[in-house]
């Protein structure tokens, strides 16, 4: 996938850049990137819970993805467009397997 203008998002957790997303295409309201995994501590954790909490949403399992979306919240995360600017504390982001959504 091209990058489409280099935007990019750095997702942070506790003061750690975890990946960098590289806007490659929109489909509103979503940015579509391409992961860039930076740091190995604390990415796959984030990664896999969002993958979890998407498929009970898709499987109707509702509480279930409630309960899992509560705890990626409780994880402290936030993006921040690179090269500055406030925090994005309140934004949904679903990992696939290089490629994530990202809709703030």
């Amino acid at each position: 996938m091209a990058d489409r203008g280099g935007k990019r998002w750095r997702l942070e957790r506790e003061g750690r850049v975890l990946a960098e997303l590289v806007l490659v295409d929109v489909d509103m309201p979503w940015w579509l990137c391409r992961v860039e995994q930076v740091s190995e501590h604390g990415f796959e954790e984030v990664r896999s819970a969002t993958i979890a909490a998407e498929r009970a949403m898709v499987a109707g399992e509702h509480e279930e993805a409630v309960r899992l979306m509560a705890g990626i919240r409780e994880l402290g995360l936030r993006v921040r467009l690179d090269g500055g600017g406030d925090p994005i504390n309140e934004f949904l982001l679903w990992f696939d397997e290089d490629t994530a959504r990202l809709r703030y």
